[in-house]
């Protein structure tokens, strides 16, 4: 896709040769291999307007011959054709290319339909595709609803860009065809109108950029109403607890009131635009006819035909000069959408690597993290874990956590020092590997809309069901499953069955287990459990020790009882890392969390 700057209602607007020669990079893109249909739609739209403009001639001359006492067709089209017909003959062959006239209409619109639909797919795929093998650092960043819009508005858009391309193409040939027919009739006449059609796109120009300066500021307060609305949805619970409806409503309305209006300066400058064409195109039309009157001319069916030759090239011209702008408003969605898509493809993590077996040892040396240079969230990390440990990561907010997490994951990257598994790098090992064995456990499990096997193998259509089944025994959730309506083919998620908390995080156990991983990552496993399901995801927990490694997020003192050691993490660096009866006795800080932990649930 093309690379270039987002949309930006301040920037000057995009000049019309500009905006076509993007407009035909993206059409050169997106066309790829099955470049052949543009040359169809050439070849049939020249067809098509020399068609048309047989038929016109015809329809002029059968209307002379039937005006006047000689029934003779007379047809003369300077060097090419000079000969006679009778009405009947001239009627058969005006009838004979109308037919024809709509078969080739009839190619290019399916042609153009193709091309469009063919262009809505690959885009969709492309950028879905980008965005999913992005690195979680660009994913992360996303702005809620942000690819929502770029696959539904922005990719939209790309399908009309294309009809917009084809649409000018074919008007440009059949344009072409009409005038070029034209000047065989008669050059003065033709040539005089001609003069006049360039004289028209040089006077509207400046009326063009203030259209397209309107319509760049009509795409952001559009983009950015669409933003509003996104993250209103997201916060409706928020909303309705502080009772800030009304002044949502509010802001939305005024948000509304800017699109509405950039939408109607658009529309009226672009009507004027299209207005003021049409009236001037047919003016300059008559001076031509007022030319070939001063000059004199022979036969007066010669100058019909030429005016309703020049008058229906009028249309096409129109729709040339609506291609042209409508290039300049789709020019700023079309760009983003290639930026975006650039993006997330310059992210993507090389997959390929040294094969992970069991992980049996995990190590990381004074490893260090920033998001932002010279502010620090990791320093110096460093500690060392064994397969089958229970290891226990506690600290503040803001010390680091989540960020130790995701690099034991490997969603991001430390900046500095040494993450090593099984005593290598862990960034050298085949990404499909790492995934297999590291799996992780949020603290806010997220549902499918599909059935209970689906949720546990998750896009994982190679996992047979006896392994689902399995992992659900593991997590203890099976017997409930079997009392389901239609067990493992109950339908969940939005739509379908509702779980409770415990059984969602259940269920998330299962599909972290179901690939039998080495290393499992849980972000506080227990919390906002009932004491039914905290003690069998508990359960789940002791039956792995041993075996798999696990780390805890842990919030509560509950968790902590079945760690083998806990990593105390404050501002960043790792305050004390050892069994938890140790710390108890040598770590103030760790004395303090346990004695915060204990009054928050003094009901446990």
């Amino acid at each position: 896709m093309v690379r270039a700057a987002r949309i930006d209602p301040g920037k000057p607007a995009v000049s019309s040769g500009r905006a076509v020669r993007r407009l035909w990079q993206q059409v050169r893109i997106l066309v790829g291999g099955r470049f052949y249909r543009l040359w169809v739609l050439s070849a049939v739209s020249i067809i098509g307007g020399f068609t048309e403009a047989a038929v016109l001639y015809l329809v002029v001359r059968i209307a002379i011959a039937l005006a006047s006492t000689n029934k003779t067709v007379h047809l003369s089209l300077g060097p090419i054709v000079d000969r006679n017909l009778s009405i009947g003959q001239t009627l058969l062959v005006a009838v004979v290319a109308v037919l024809f006239l709509t078969l080739l209409g009839l190619i290019e619109t399916v042609v153009s339909a193709r091309m469009s639909a063919d262009a809505l797919r690959s885009t969709r795929k492309q950028l879905f595709g980008a965005f999913v093998r992005a690195s979680w650092d660009v994913q992360s960043r996303e702005r809620e609803g942000r690819l929502q819009d770029l696959m539904t508005t922005h990719v939209f858009r790309v399908a009309m860009s294309i009809g917009v391309f084809t649409s000018g193409f074919i008007a440009a040939f059949n344009f072409i065809a009409l005038v070029a027919s034209a000047v065989l009739v008669d050059p003065i006449a033709a040539g005089s109108s001609l003069l006049g059609f360039m004289a028209v796109f040089l006077l509207l120009r400046p009326l063009n950029v203030l259209s397209k300066r309107a319509s760049r500021k009509n795409a952001e307060a559009n983009k950015t109403f669409a933003s509003r609305i996104t993250e209103s949805v997201s916060l409706a619970r928020e909303v309705h607890v502080f009772d800030v409806g009304e002044q949502l409503v509010d802001r939305i309305e005024n948000l509304a009131d800017d699109a509405s209006r950039t939408m109607y300066v658009t529309r009226v400058l672009g009507g004027i635009v299209s207005n003021v064409y049409r009236n001037i195109t047919l003016l300059m039309v008559l001076l031509g006819m007022a030319a070939v009157y001063a000059i004199g001319l022979s036969e007066v069916s010669q100058l019909g035909a030429v005016v309703l030759l020049l008058v229906r090239s009028l249309s096409y011209s129109q729709n040339i000069q609506s291609s042209v702008q409508a290039a300049a408003e789709l020019a700023p969605y079309l760009e983003d959408l290639g930026e975006q898509e650039v993006l997330y493809l310059a992210s993507a993590e090389r997959r390929d690597g040294v094969p992970l077996g069991r992980v049996e040892r995990i190590e990381l040396q004074d490893v260090g993290f920033s998001y932002t240079p010279g502010v620090p969230v990791l320093r110096d990390v460093t500690f060392a874990v064994e397969r089958g440990e229970v290891i226990g990561i506690v600290g503040p907010s803001g010390s680091g956590k989540s960020t130790l997490v995701q690099i034991l994951l490997r969603l991001r990257n430390a900046a500095s020092g040494a993450y090593l598994v099984n005593g290598g790098p862990a960034g050298e090992y085949d990404l499909g590997d790492w995934y297999h064995e590291f799996v992780f456990v949020p603290q806010d499990n997220r549902l499918i809309f599909d059935t209970v096997a689906a949720n546990i193998a998750f896009y994982r259509p190679d996992i047979p069901l006896d392994a689902v089944e399995r992992a659900a025994k593991l997590s203890h959730l099976h017997e409930e499953i079997m009392q389901w309506p239609d067990g493992y083919e109950t339908l969940i998620g939005a739509g379908g069955q509702d779980l409770s908390g415990g059984q969602k995080q259940r269920l998330a156990l299962a599909r972290a287990l179901v690939g039998d991983p080495s290393v499992l990552v849980l972000d506080e496993p227990t919390s906002a459990l009932d004491l039914r399901s905290e003690r069998l995801v508990k359960q789940t927990l002791e039956d792995l020790r041993g075996d798999v490694t696990l780390f805890i997020v842990a919030h509560r003192l509950s968790t902590l009882s079945i760690c083998d050691r806990v990593l105390v993490l404050r501002n960043g660096v790792v305050e004390a890392f050892g069994h938890h009866d140790d710390l108890r006795r040598s770590d103030g800080f760790y004395r303090e969390a346990l004695q915060i932990m204990a009054a928050a649930e003094p009901h446990r």
